[in-house]
């Protein structure tokens, strides 16, 4: 007899042999930007530590406690330093511990002081539009990036969907990416032809190129001006996928098929071989796959799309170097039509 407060155990979702597409459009320097933006935040409300520091020394009204001031030469040398990220969270503990106590201290020590310190933690507390925080400011233009890019994406996934019923899922980061996934275990009800695969490449390279020329017009709209890359990963063959409980979403089963996660994850920060040049480029589309019978495929559908007025119709031809666990993947890479027409 089952016991009640056993849970039953859920039968694992698992569809074979699906057709995987993969793209990502990141944010050029994204972590350079928002490191920068902190930075340029975290040097105001420096200041303003530093001029309260200077007015209690001439006012001689209270004692700074000195390991108060060591620590808060400490947090200024690491906001100008090379490793802002590295010492962000000390950074932030500062402001929100070292900084309260500060203030709480000083206020019993001086009441008269209270309404100019409620001010000053006003200013440590400042937003985009009083003191056009540089944060914000980036938050601010990655968000409408990223709006863009969702818009077009759900154009993409209905015209696939009204192609073939197919597995969608995209993820956030600095930018998006994205998995589709296509067969027959997923649609059992609906014949799938292998046919179709091309027309749902051709439909992710315009998805792509729209995306491409539509952050490109919208850069100097932005708060900040930000560019994006625009990266497609092609692996020709089936995998299986399975339903993971804890990150509730899809990923892939089996040794083999893992190495499409690994190169997938890897391949932003490709660089072209014998060179310094990153393979992904604002204004670009890179294609990168590990099979040469991807090659004429592939040529042939970027031709059509640059018939349509997509992108160009010269294509670049890579090897790129090797990554981590990762090795003689090759890459095709066409400038996207920036030309503002419809």
């Amino acid at each position: 007899m089952l016991n009640h407060t056993q849970e039953v155990e859920q039968e694992k979702i698992i569809f074979k042999q699906v057709y995987p597409f993969y793209a990502a459009i990141d944010v050029k320097d994204s972590s350079l930007l928002r490191n920068e933006s902190n930075r340029n935040d975290l040097k105001i409300r420096l200041e303003f530590v530093e001029k309260l520091i200077h007015a209690l020394k001439i006012e001689e009204r209270f004692e700074i406690d000195n390991e108060f001031l060591i620590r808060f030469e400490e947090v200024k040398k690491w906001v100008q330093g090379a490793n802002l990220d590295h010492y962000m969270l000390d950074i932030l503990a500062f402001f929100q511990e070292d900084i309260n106590q500060f203030i709480k201290k000083l206020g019993e020590r001086i009441p008269d002081s209270i309404p100019y310190l409620n001010d000053f933690r006003s200013k440590l507390k400042y937003s985009y539009e009083d003191f056009f925080s540089s944060s914000e400011l980036f938050e601010k233009s990655l968000q409408a990036v990223n709006q863009t890019i969702k818009s077009e994406l759900q154009d993409f996934n209905s015209k696939v969907q009204s192609i073939y019923p197919s597995y969608f899922e995209s993820f956030r980061t600095d930018g998006i990416e994205y998995d589709l996934y296509m067969g027959q275990s997923i649609s059992p009800m609906v014949p799938f032809k292998p046919k179709l695969l091309k027309e749902i490449r051709k439909q992710q390279i315009i998805n792509i190129a729209l995306i491409g020329k539509k952050t490109h017009f919208l850069k100097d709209r932005l708060s900040l001006p930000l560019e994006t890359t625009q990266l497609i990963f092609i692996h020709p063959n089936p995998i299986d996928i399975s339903f993971r409980e804890d990150e509730r979403r899809f990923d892939v089963e089996g040794s083999y098929n893992i190495r499409y996660q690994i190169i997938k994850k890897r391949i932003d920060k490709a660089y072209i071989n014998n060179s310094s040049e990153r393979l992904v480029q604002p204004g670009t589309i890179a294609i990168v796959y590990s099979r040469h019978q991807v090659a004429g495929e592939l040529k042939a559908c970027l031709a059509e799309v640059a018939e349509m007025g997509f992108i160009s119709s010269f294509i670049e031809e890579f090897d790129l170097e090797n990554l981590q666990g990762i090795s003689d993947l090759k890459a095709m890479r066409v400038k996207i039509n920036l030309e503002n027409h419809n």
